[in-house]
Formats: C-alpha cells, sequence, structure tokens
C-alpha cells in the first residue's frame, strides 16, 4: 500500500489530538479492568480468565494506537499555533501510560502469584503480542 501524503496542518493537529483522546479512553478502559481483576484477588476470588484476556486484548489495542501515535508524529506538520496544544496532549499520554505500566506491573504480580498465565505477559510472548523492538537472532 503506498504511502499517503501528510495531511494538511490543522488536519494533522486534529487527528492527532483524537488519536491522544482515543489512547487516554483506552488506557481508562484497562486501568478500569485491572481495578476490578485486582479487587477480586484481593477479596480472595480466583481469577477471570475471561477478563484478564480481555485485558491482553486491550493492552494490544493500546500498543497499536501509541505505535500510530508515534508514526503520525513523525509524519504530521503541526500548524505552529496549536504545536504547544500537541505537545501537551501527547505528555499527557505519556504520563498515563506510565501509570498504567506501573498498574500492570503491580497486577501481573497478584495474578501470577495465584499461578494463572496470561498470553502475552511473562514467559513466552503471545504470536500476536510483542512490546518492544523485533527480536534478532
Amino acid at each position: 500500500m503506498p504511502k499517503q501524503p501528510p495531511a494538511s496542518a490543522p488536519d494533522s493537529t486534529a487527528a492527532l489530538l483524537t488519536l491522544c483522546r482515543d489512547i487516554l479512553v483506552c488506557a481508562e478502559g484497562l486501568s478500569a479492568g485491572a481495578a476490578r481483576t485486582r479487587s477480586n484477588l484481593l477479596a480472595g476470588a480466583d481469577p477471570d480468565r475471561a477478563a484478564l484476556q480481555g485485558q491482553a486484548d486491550g493492552a494490544g489495542r493500546l500498543q497499536a494506537l501509541v505505535k500510530t501515535l508515534g508514526r503520525r508524529l513523525g509524519e504530521a506538520s503541526i500548524h505552529s499555533e496549536r504545536q504547544e496544544e500537541v505537545r501537551r496532549a501527547v505528555e499527557t499520554v505519556r504520563a498515563r501510560l506510565a501509570c498504567l505500566a506501573n498498574a500492570v506491573e503491580t497486577d501481573y504480580a497478584l495474578v501470577s502469584r495465584r499461578g494463572v498465565r496470561i498470553p502475552g505477559v511473562g514467559g513466552r510472548p503471545h504470536p500476536r503480542r510483542r512490546f518492544g523492538p523485533p527480536e534478532r537472532g
């Protein structure tokens, strides 16, 4: 598929801001799901595998959105009057993702103590969900 030319500055800026909002909504959904799982685990309930799989799927969607944001930031010509707005939105996304990453580590520790295997987390990576650069071997 041929690469599309960068969008015009106002369209490109609006698309970046929309993408940032989509990422924050996705992160909030993951955070809420994680809070429910954490609460259930701390109450002594068994982990709900379907909920954990939903969290893994949501994490995959979030990863795809973040990759898209990175690519579009590289391609975009941002209208100078809105550069600060885009910068603040991207910083908000970065901060929210850092908080989410800390919560995920905590939740994974809770779940792994129960002996539950989550596809794509720990051990061998799930074939469709890989975080970080491709492995070279």
